[in-house]
């Protein structure tokens, strides 16, 4: 029998189990390998902004303003993420959806 590259995307609105059925999917099936498209938008910003302490990227904490003098808007780091990734889109659309 031959292997074939399978690919699953999980789709859906922020909180509504992307990650529970992508982890739950990974611990069963060992040779599955989880990524978000997200991934690169957040090492760009994480270097763009390298004042954002890595406590904020967690997920109980993404939604929480980053006190910083720099982060003058008062932004959370979801909030950084869909400005770049608005902005990177309408220059490039391929940078956000591959």
């Amino acid at each position: 029998m031959e292997n074939k590259l399978i690919k699953l995307a999980l789709i859906g609105n922020k909180g509504v189990g992307k990650s529970f059925v992508a982890d739950t999917i990974e611990e069963r099936f060992r040779f599955v390998q989880q990524f978000a498209f997200a991934d690169p938008l957040k090492t760009l910003v994480e270097f763009m902004f390298d004042w954002i302490p890595v406590e904020y990227t967690l997920p109980e904490n993404k939604e929480k303003p980053i006190p910083h003098e720099l982060n003058v808007n008062n932004l959370s780091y979801r909030e950084i993420l869909v400005e770049v990734g608005a902005i990177a889109n309408r220059i490039e659309p391929r940078i956000v959806t591959g």
